[in-house]
């Protein structure tokens, strides 16, 4: 199981599972983009937002490791793979910002995604890519 939030219980019984977090905040983002008939561009972010969550790391900063871990390069890559037009550009923006804040040129988001590309990296990010996808095939999201 994967988990996108913990608590102070240490077992994670009552933990927030990944899948769930990704449903509800794509409900929520598509909801509020369908005010502007972006209905299916928001359900996409809210979808792809916490990607890198699926990283072995990330689980493990959840048990309480304490390493950093960059958890909105891997859905950024992957707005930008899925929505190769103009589409993916907003997406990756969006997500790559949804906590450090937005940058200030899509120039810095392209640096920002062009360095998370070193073998290291790029390794870590396939694998969130193909837990993702087992996901989404699934709970048949992003079909």
């Amino acid at each position: 199981m994967f988990y996108a939030h913990s608590t102070e219980c240490s077992d994670a019984r009552d933990w927030q599972g990944l899948a769930d977090h990704l449903q509800a905040v794509a409900d929520l983002a598509a909801k509020r983009a369908a005010r502007f008939g972006w209905e299916s561009a928001g359900r996409a972010a809210g979808l792809l937002h916490d990607l890198g969550k699926y990283s072995p790391a990330f689980q493990r900063r959840l048990s309480g490791s304490g390493e950093r871990v960059d958890h909105s390069t891997a859905g950024a890559l992957e707005a930008k793979t899925r929505f190769p037009d103009g589409l993916g550009h907003l997406l990756a923006y969006a997500i790559a910002g949804h906590h450090a804040g937005l940058a200030n040129t899509m120039t810095a988001l392209y640096k920002k995604l062009v360095t998370r590309r070193a073998p290291a990296r790029a390794a870590r990010i396939e694998a969130c890519r193909a837990t993702f996808a087992s996901m989404l095939h699934e709970t048949r999201l992003l079909a």
